[in-house]
């Protein structure tokens, strides 16, 4: 059985996933103050932020009497234009669907950033978030899925 590593040595994970190793930098020993991010996963020795893009499609909710639909359309416009984009959240397109919603593309390296985003909207909002890749990085994924998909589906 192996010793455990010093505290706060950098761990090696035995695995090494197309040749790849993974090395965990660890919490500084208690007393250090601890920074956001001090947890920092290191691919072959190089930082690299991971930045995902989320496709948001949005529809304002409609019910009940014309009325509250107006109340509620005025109180969403009312509270979109004091909006302005979190910190680490890049809007790349807000495009409506010219009916009654629209969908929003958007990149950050942190989920809540995308959490906090639309938590502030689903008061109005009926929301569905997915995370997408541009379809330049999606073919290769699929041409080596379907090479795979082929050879292991083979007697």
């Amino acid at each position: 059985m192996r010793a455990p590593p010093a505290r706060g040595a950098v761990q090696r994970l035995p695995c090494k996933p197309n040749g790849v190793s993974l090395s965990l930098n660890p919490l500084p020993d208690a007393g250090m103050p601890v920074r956001k991010g001090e947890m920092i996963a290191k691919l072959s020795g190089s930082l690299k932020e991971e930045l995902v893009k989320y496709m948001i499609e949005y529809t304002v909710r409609t019910a009940g009497a014309h009325d509250h639909n107006f109340a509620n359309s005025e109180s969403l416009l009312i509270a979109f234009g004091k909006w302005k984009p979190e910190e680490g959240l890049t809007v790349h397109a807000f495009v409506a669907n010219l009916v009654n919603g629209g969908y929003v593309l958007v990149e950050a390296g942190d989920p809540k950033v995308i959490a906090s985003f639309v938590s502030k909207f689903t008061f109005w909002n009926d929301v569905k978030v997915v995370p997408v890749v541009d379809i330049g990085e999606s073919v290769p994924i699929v041409g080596a899925s379907l090479a795979w998909a082929k050879s292991a589906s083979k007697p």
